[in-house]
């Protein structure tokens, strides 16, 4: 087999694999818009939300569902490589802290193709958050807003379940995801938040 021959052959893959990925990427976005969107706004966001966490434990459970996700949605190309700080990332795009609280859909968002990550809040100890309920739509404004406080399951959970999900953990150990601690009013001791840097050590 010659070389220029199988050269050309994994040419001829890469593209029709970047077309497939675009239209997955067109489909997705088309089937959200007209389809998902309407349905989930006939429902309290407390319940999409909750919903949502839901589904995205269960996928990022699942590695089909992940390698689907990453070729629906996942761009990458050097272009968008940033380098900060010296650490490098695969573009600017990122998940601030709030969404994945309790550290349990890494390997999803991961696949979503965030360039970078902030997991948490987490506390030293488990917190319910804010009285629900924790969203409200602003339909004239097209936004969202946004009361949950500080609700997560706590520093020994969070610990207990990167060591027990080798995934999650091998993707948290990367530089550009990382776990937002924080101290919350009625654990705002040093000694709190010690114990919780211990714990995710």
């Amino acid at each position: 087999i010659r070389t220029e021959n199988v050269v050309a052959t994994l040419q001829v893959l890469n593209k029709g694999v970047f077309r497939v990925g675009r239209y997955l990427r067109k489909s997705v976005h088309f089937g959200y818009v007209h389809c998902v969107k309407p349905v989930l706004f006939r429902f309290h966001p407390d319940n999409v939300h909750a919903k949502t966490v839901a589904f995205g434990k269960q996928v990022a459970q699942n590695r089909a569902m992940l390698a689907l996700t990453k070729k629906s949605l996942a761009y990458q190309h050097p272009m968008l490589e940033q380098s900060l700080h010296g650490i490098q990332l695969l573009n600017p795009v990122g998940l601030s802290a709030g969404f994945d609280k309790s550290v349990e859909l890494v390997p999803l968002t991961e696949a979503i193709g965030f360039g970078f990550i902030t997991t948490g809040s987490v506390t030293g100890k488990p917190c319910e958050g804010n009285a629900k309920p924790w969203f409200h739509r602003l339909p004239e404004e097209k936004s969202l807003v946004v009361n949950v406080g500080l609700a997560n399951q706590g520093s020994v959970t969070v610990a207990k379940r990167l060591q027990s999900d080798e995934r999650t953990a091998r993707e948290v150990r990367i530089d550009r995801h990382g776990i937002h601690l924080v101290l919350s009013s009625v654990q705002a001791r040093k000694d709190c938040f010690r114990s919780s840097l211990l714990e995710l050590e």
